[in-house]
Order: C-alpha cells, then sequence, then structure tokens
C-alpha cells in the first residue's frame, strides 16, 4: 500500500488553486481581460502544476467577455475604444500644440529677421542724415549682397522709392510672403534728423 502525505498548507493551496473554477464566469473573465493579467488562483494552480512537472489547465474564460473587452477602453489592452480615445486624446493634443509650436517657430523667425535687418535700416538712416537724399540702390548704403540666409529661412530685399526696405522671404513660416520697412523722416527745422520705421506687410498677418 501506498500513500501520500499532503500537510495542512499544501492542502489550502491546492483548494485556493481549485477556486479558478469560480473566475469563469461573465463578470470574473471581463475583470481578467481588462485588468490583462490571471487570477491569482489561476496563477497558483500553474505554478503548482509546473512545479510538479504538468501543464497547467485552466477553465475557458466566458466567450462573452471577450465581446465586452473588446471595445472597453484601457491601455495598454489594445481595445477598439481604448484605441479611439487614445487617438482621439493624441489628436486633440496635437490640434492645440502644433499651431502653437508653428507659432513659437514663426517668432523666433522673425526676431532673427529683425535683428539681421537692423543694419539695413540703418544703412538708409545714415544715408539719407547725410546726404539729405534718398538712397537710389542698395550699393549706394553699402548693400552688396541682397540674399541673405536666416536659420531655415533665406530673404532677398530691394530698395524702393524714399527708401523703402522691401523683403521677400524663401523658405521657413513665410514662404513666398513680403515685408516692408517704411521710413518716416523726422525733422529738425528743414534738415532731416532721423526716422521712424514702419514694418508692414500685404500677406503676412500680426504675429501675436
Amino acid at each position: 500500500m501506498s500513500f501520500s502525505l499532503v500537510y495542512p498548507a499544501e492542502r489550502t493551496r491546492f483548494a485556493y488553486a481549485d477556486q479558478r473554477h469560480d473566475v469563469c464566469g461573465f463578470w470574473a473573465s471581463l475583470h481578467e481581460l481588462l485588468g490583462d493579467y490571471p487570477w491569482t488562483c489561476k496563477r497558483v494552480h500553474a505554478i503548482q502544476s509546473l512545479a510538479l512537472g504538468h501543464e497547467p489547465a485552466q477553465p475557458a474564460r466566458n466567450p462573452f467577455a471577450y465581446v465586452l473587452a473588446f471595445f472597453a477602453p484601457r491601455i495598454p489592452g489594445a481595445g477598439a475604444a481604448g484605441l479611439i480615445i487614445m487617438f482621439a486624446v493624441v489628436g486633440v493634443l496635437l490640434a492645440v500644440a502644433v499651431p502653437a509650436y508653428q507659432v513659437y517657430v514663426a517668432r523666433a523667425e522673425i526676431a532673427t529677421f529683425l535683428v539681421a535687418t537692423e543694419a539695413d535700416k540703418q544703412a538708409v538712416d545714415d544715408y539719407a542724415i547725410q546726404t539729405q537724399h534718398w538712397p537710389l540702390d542698395l550699393g549706394e548704403i553699402g548693400i552688396t549682397d541682397a540674399q541673405r540666409t536666416l536659420g531655415q529661412m533665406d530673404t532677398s530685399v530691394t530698395l524702393g522709392e524714399e527708401g523703402v526696405l522691401r523683403y521677400t522671404f524663401e523658405g521657413g513660416s513665410f514662404d513666398g510672403k513680403h515685408l516692408m520697412f517704411v521710413p518716416e523722416p523726422q525733422f529738425e527745422g528743414e534738415r532731416v534728423s532721423g526716422f521712424r520705421w514702419h514694418c508692414r506687410s500685404t500677406d503676412i498677418a500680426a504675429v501675436k
């Protein structure tokens, strides 16, 4: 005669593992699917079976739980509704972040442009104050290269009547658009003593 001795603690573990048959209903199965991990009693059974060299045999989940779990929002889990919600959140964030980033880039480009063109306005100031005449071309105010590269943006400048500086953008946020600096003479008596510059454009909206 042969027999095996099962200690109370082991008996308790086996009894706990047997509870896996009680968690195969709809709600228990749904909870397991949404949690993305098996019930503890199933895990205990798996450990005991593997320790004894057996393949764990788990009861099947309720098939209707799979249907609802497919639409349940959970991350991770890849439920259809979960993916929809995730994409909706990402879409909202992009809808807010992308325009804000574009405004930031536009501001940075305009700031770089204003700093780079300050010397052009100063050149017009110096020439007109010294000669009391408007310059006729860029060469008269010392601008030998009308093309400039400012980061991702290129600009070209032309000199119009009455000292107007007209810039054309290529690349960047203002590709193909134009901007003008228009000088307003300031007088001391009959002589021009300085200029107040105005920035104007017909196709660039104010960057706020």
